[in-house]
């Protein structure tokens, strides 16, 4: 072998060396965003948000130093990962908040989905069960300012969490993962600024 051959060889072995350290540090962050979840969606997105600037940061001088395209894609892959994580520990700490918040929340998406128009609202059996009282006034009056009326179904839908709205033939899927997946690609954009843009 030339000693052309021997340095081509060892960069190849160097940069799947980074390459592999990168994947395992990503991993091992990944794990421990989620073993250390809290139930304060607010603070647990802020706590990820700092630890993930710190990582990042480990993360570009690896890629300066070595400035290898490979160790870039890798970083660009563990990038997406995270993102994904975040996004998705928001996602189980809405589903998973206390009655209050949850019906609070449901309340909020309400506001932004109503239409004016008389139709009904379909929640879960569980959500049927443990809905407050007087939350179905509540839905009333949104429905009200905004020039229509809505009447809780009292048949569960086959959904786990938020509520689909029903206007005649027409339904709205307001659910959790209905809402997330429609905004998933403003979702990344948002949590990569926040994460990773100076």
């Amino acid at each position: 072998m030339s000693g052309l051959d021997n340095i081509v060889k060892k960069i190849k072995s160097n940069s799947q060396d980074e390459i592999e350290l990168i994947k395992k540090d990503a991993e091992g962050y990944r794990a421990s965003v989620l073993a250390d979840a809290k139930k304060d969606t607010d603070k647990e997105i802020k706590d990820i948000l700092d630890n993930a600037k710190r990582e990042q940061a480990v993360y570009e001088e690896k890629v300066i130093s070595n400035g290898e395209f490979k160790q870039r894609n890798a970083l660009l892959k563990a990038k997406g990962e995270v993102i994904d994580e975040v996004i998705e520990r928001a996602l189980d700490e809405l589903k998973n908040q206390d009655t209050d918040a949850y019906f609070d929340t449901v309340l909020n998406i309400l506001k932004d989905n109503v239409q004016s128009k008389d139709g009904k609202i379909c929640f879960s059996k569980t959500d049927l069960d443990r809905m407050p009282s007087g939350f179905d006034k509540k839905i009333s009056d949104v429905a009200k300012e905004n020039g229509g009326s809505l009447e809780v179904d009292s048949d569960p839908a086959d959904i786990t969490d938020g509520f689909i709205l029903k206007y005649g033939d027409i339904e709205e899927n307001c659910t959790f993962d209905a809402i997330f997946d429609a905004k998933r690609d403003d979702l990344r954009d948002l949590v990569n600024k926040n994460l990773f843009d100076k």
